[in-house]
């Protein structure tokens, strides 16, 4: 699967939640760009590792690199918070990994 870092929209879930989060969509279109990129439980999951900010731009943006953005066919379904969210991503199952379906 091809990573699509183009945004199609946001969902109410999304919408709702970045309120809550105090999260606007300038952030979430900067995390999208230049973020880290997985795929994970049959969605697109961005990060923003502090490698991937300018040196001159670390303390504009540091704030954003503990939040997780899940994406589904160019929506924006949610945005959360996690303290290492390059390893909360990679520790979830895969999605089409057989050792986790029952027959």
């Amino acid at each position: 699967m091809r990573a699509s870092r183009e945004i199609a929209g946001y969902s109410e879930h999304c919408l709702r939640r970045m309120a809550q989060r105090n999260v606007s969509q300038a952030d979430v279109e900067y995390i999208v760009t230049r973020g880290a990129c997985e795929y994970r439980t049959g969605v697109l999951c961005f990060t923003l590792p502090r490698r991937s900010i300018p040196v001159e731009e670390r303390r504009e943006h540091s704030s954003l690199e503990s939040l997780v953005i899940l994406m589904n066919d160019g929506f924006v379904i949610t945005v959360y918070r996690a303290r290492r969210p390059l390893h909360h991503i990679r520790r979830k199952a895969k999605y089409h990994d057989p050792r986790f379906h029952v027959a």
